[in-house]
């Protein structure tokens, strides 16, 4: 859009991929591309590409065929006699690390010599496994070993995980109601992933500025042909991620080792303040 004095410039990028991991050397049923104690990241035949695996909650419709596999594990979650989560006995696939979506959005604006712009980047699909929240949990130190699922005193008076109890057998004995230690749970169960994936979807806002154009009766008395002046933050906000506490960009290894979050260094912002000169 543009006038004599004001324009503004919207702009969109986008990249989408399907993916997934069609075929390997007959002799090679996976590759090992990294793991923690909890969760492991694979390539395996079938999967998506960058597969994060691990113990995953058993949940109301759980089915296996007649190798053993799990053709399914849908609905809600089931807690066991003594009101823990139910877990399956092996790693199974909790999602790529790889996301769908991935691109970024920004616009500019423009009147008599002042600039104003913005960026945002996103990312749709994709999971993490969060060794920090693991760890956090275990040691007390997360806010749901106080407070969970709108009980404060936690420690004190225990807590109740959401679901649906069951016997032995997984048939279903009516919603949970059994109160647990969280010591007790979180170091005893922090071996499982699935409590520590997320959805690794994000929206940032990557960085805005603000710079003035100095007008030509100012720049004519000088040796330059344009001068401006403008001050810009980067990395200023995560908006929107299902990740919480934690940047879900950060994780142990670079390229495509994504995946799996170890010890982040929190992510920082940056401000500054820009001076140019054209000749």
């Amino acid at each position: 859009v543009r006038t004599k004095d004001f324009s503004w410039d919207l702009f969109v990028n986008l990249f989408w991929q399907n993916n997934e991991v069609v075929k390997l050397n007959e002799d090679t049923e996976a590759l090992a591309m990294g793991g923690t104690w909890a969760a492991s990241l694979r390539i395996q035949e079938g999967f998506g590409y960058m597969g994060v695996f691990g113990q995953d909650y058993i949940r109301e419709n759980f089915e296996r065929d007649d190798d053993g596999n799990i053709i399914r594990n849908e609905g809600r979650l089931t807690v066991d006699e003594n009101g823990n989560y139910r877990f399956t006995p092996e790693r199974v696939f909790l999602g790529s690390a790889i996301a769908d979506w991935v691109g970024g959005f920004g616009t500019t604006f423009s009147y008599k010599g002042i600039t104003a712009s913005a960026l945002f980047d996103f990312q749709v699909g994709g999971v993490i496994h969060s060794t920090s929240l693991q760890w956090a949990k275990y040691s007390g130190m997360h806010p749901e070993t106080v407070e969970f699922n709108g009980e404060t005193d936690t420690r004190a008076n225990g807590m109740v995980l959401p679901g649906i109890k069951v016997d032995a057998d997984g048939n279903p004995l009516g919603e949970n109601d059994i109160r647990i230690d969280p010591q007790t749970y979180y170091q005893t169960f922090w071996r499982r992933a699935a409590p520590n994936v997320f959805d690794a979807s994000f929206l940032k806002l990557r960085e805005v500025r603000l710079a003035y154009n100095l007008p030509k009766s100012i720049i004519d008395q000088t040796p330059f042909r344009n001068m401006s002046i403008g001050v810009f933050g980067r990395n200023l906000a995560i908006l929107a991620a299902d990740l919480p506490y934690l940047d879900p960009q950060i994780t142990t290894g670079p390229g495509n080792r994504q995946g799996l979050e170890n010890a982040q260094v929190p992510a920082v912002r940056s401000f500054g303040v820009n001076l140019a000169f054209g000749l």
